[in-house]
């Protein structure tokens, strides 16, 4: 009787050890990503303000990637996907190590309230941060574009031997919510009656280091045209492509060389 007791202690003393030591291993793993105490995970910022003070601090034991995301509202735009046009991220991606990453932001002056969640990856470990940019400032304000944009232009062109004859153009230009052109329509006569003329809406839109220019004719003769025009790091514009839209048209490309700032070659 007495060694089987001795024998069941054993095992009940074995199988407390297995637990306890199970339960030391898996507490004592690290988890892939872990986010700064201190760093709030919802976080609001006023229209006027162009960045949040403090970042988003993490440390990642391996590679890691972030996307940020609109959240639905009347004010979102429709955004590249990973990133809106709004909220920018300092970085998108690295390796394992301490990082801090700091938001730059566009003044707000939609008159709404806009918000947007970060979502940083790190193998099957997620953090979440919510970022709302409101549509007034500190003081209950709500901010104003600071500079007159120009909306509409008209040019005529004429010569002195025949002044009666002449072409006209006006163009309506209209902008976005973040004061980026959106739209421009013009209407171009020809002739002194004025009676032939041509009608074009030229829509822009913007991803990143990248803008499309796309080109249709409303009236006239026109065929329709598309264009990439890419930035480089300075901000100037490197590449201009045409995109071939019919079977008797050829992709177009214009690079542009700069040197010290000038503009050297096409």
């Amino acid at each position: 009787m007495k060694n089987k007791l001795s024998f069941l202690l054993s095992v009940v003393c074995l199988w407390g050890v297995i637990l306890v030591s199970g339960c030391s291993e898996k507490d004592e793993t690290p988890t892939n990503l872990t986010l700064k105490e201190g760093t709030q995970t919802t976080q609001v910022v006023y229209a006027d303000e162009v960045t949040n003070q403090g970042g988003i601090s993490f440390t990642a034991l391996s590679d890691w990637t972030a996307t940020v995301t609109e959240v639905a509202t009347e004010a979102a735009t429709k955004a590249a996907s990973g990133k809106v046009e709004w909220l920018e991220l300092s970085a998108y991606s690295g390796g394992p190590g301490e990082y801090t990453l700091t938001l730059t932001l566009i003044e707000n002056l939609t008159g709404k309230d806009r918000k947007a969640t970060i979502e940083i990856r790190c193998g099957t470990d997620v953090i979440t941060i919510t970022v709302e940019q409101k549509a007034t400032t500190e003081a209950g304000e709500t901010p104003a574009p600071k500079e007159k944009r120009l909306v509409r232009y008209e040019i005529t062109n004429s010569s002195s031997l025949y002044p009666d004859s002449y072409t006209k153009s006006i163009g309506e230009l209209t902008y976005n919510e973040n004061g980026k052109l959106a739209a421009l329509k013009t209407i171009s006569y020809q002739g002194d009656t004025q009676g032939y003329l041509t009608e074009r809406i030229y829509q822009f839109t913007y991803q990143e280091n990248q803008m499309w220019i796309d080109r249709k004719t409303l009236s006239g003769y026109e065929s329709d045209e598309s264009y990439v025009i890419t930035l480089n790091s300075e901000g100037y514009v490197s590449q201009l492509y045409k995109k071939k839209e019919s079977s008797s048209e050829q992709h177009t490309l214009w690079m542009f060389i700069y040197s010290d700032g000038y503009l050297q070659q096409i």
